[in-house]
């Protein structure tokens, strides 16, 4: 299949996903069913696709064709190692290794989706589908995507009170990728500050904010430490990569801004079409604040801090979808406001960024 025509697919496929999903939140359970079946299905045809579409997918493909780790050292995310040893006693196959991992990413970013409410949780699926993430976690960052997975059910259970399961959660992530320590923060909030308003919550990481704006400690403590460890080494190599671009302010923070303040504002605001009494935009609202602040502590540069952020996007799927249903209840209209939007950020996915980056980039960087 040529890479049009399966950036064409895909691009009907979620059109697909769209449909059901919004039919099985106002249908019956055979059509929630269906959407489920036909999510694993298009999570199977992602692996099937030809290696040329991805970055790193590829260089994860040969490391479990070869089990040759000295390009790639995964000592310090030893449970991506382990899976590709498990998967390699049943099967050489790379394409059955990458559709084992997206079965098990999919199905942990399901269930967490499931776990903020019952109804609208394929939409939300629906609509992380046509964002850029959802294609960089499959053709790129496949180990973050399975720690990311992982850290969306710790932050689920930690803020509905599973102290110890979340923890389950937290080291499975932190043993697929080194970068979930930074969700400790969402602990610290949830045991330390539960209680603390909102609003007095964002002063306070507002002036956490301005005092890594004017120093931040990541760069200096990272050179420090980049002697006695991997971890530390690869951290210090990105945050002074040539080519980082710090405080680059992109399109999808500004989304997330928006987002953040929408949804205080129909918390608080919002009367009875708000979302009083809707525990899950708090939790929204509070995890956001802490994407906020990881920003800021590394300074926006595009490679720690953008891949930092991808966790805390999920929440800002959340808050859009439920933005949507509370405007339907109001003005059906925002029923054509909100397909556009869907089409909109649909073709800036599949017609701009999908071929310029998981094709343009990989032939470009002589990858193939």
């Amino acid at each position: 299949m040529s890479h049009d025509l399966y950036i064409l697919c895909s691009f009907f496929i979620t059109l697909i996903l769209l449909f059901l999903g919004v039919a099985s939140a106002y249908g019956r359970k055979e059509i929630e069913l269906l959407n489920l079946i036909f999510v694993f299905a298009y999570v199977v045809f992602i692996g099937l696709r030809d290696n040329s579409l991805g970055i790193d997918t590829i260089t994860y493909g040969k490391i479990f064709s070869t089990l040759d780790f000295d390009y790639y050292p995964l000592d310090i995310d030893p449970l991506f190692k382990g899976l590709i040893y498990f998967v390699r006693l049943f099967t050489e196959d790379q394409i059955i290794f990458f559709i084992v991992c997206y079965v098990i990413m999919n199905a942990n970013i399901i269930i967490f989706f499931r776990s903020f409410d019952k109804r609208l949780y394929l939409v939300f699926y629906s609509v992380f589908s046509i964002t850029f993430l959802y294609y960089n976690l499959h053709m790129n960052i496949l180990r973050q995507g399975l720690s990311i997975s992982f850290g969306l059910l710790y932050i689920s259970s930690l803020y509905r009170g599973n102290l110890k399961t979340s923890f389950v959660f937290l080291f499975l992530a932190s043993l697929f990728h080194a970068a979930s320590a930074i969700l400790l923060v969402c602990f610290v909030d949830r045991v330390l500050f539960r209680k603390v308003r909102i609003g007095r919550l964002s002063v306070a990481a507002l002036c956490c904010c301005v005092v890594f704006w004017v120093y931040n400690p990541i760069v200096n403590l990272s050179s420090i430490l980049a002697p006695y460890h991997f971890a530390f080494d690869k951290l210090y190599r990105y945050t002074s990569w040539e080519y980082s671009t710090p405080f680059s302010f992109k399109i999808q923070y500004v989304l997330t801004l928006c987002a953040f303040f929408a949804a205080c504002w129909y918390k608080y605001r919002g009367g009875k079409n708000g979302f009083s009494g809707d525990p899950v935009i708090d939790i929204c609202v509070r995890v956001l604040i802490i994407g906020f602040l990881s920003l800021f502590l590394f300074s926006f540069d595009q490679m720690v801090a953008d891949r930092v952020f991808y966790i805390f996007f999920f929440f800002v799927v959340v808050i859009c979808v439920k933005l949507f249903f509370v405007w339907f209840k109001v003005d059906r209209f925002s029923v054509v406001l909100g397909v556009t939007a869907f089409l909109m950020f649909s073709l800036k996915t599949f017609y701009i960024q999908f071929p310029n980056w998981f094709v343009y980039k990989t032939y470009m960087n002589g990858v193939l």
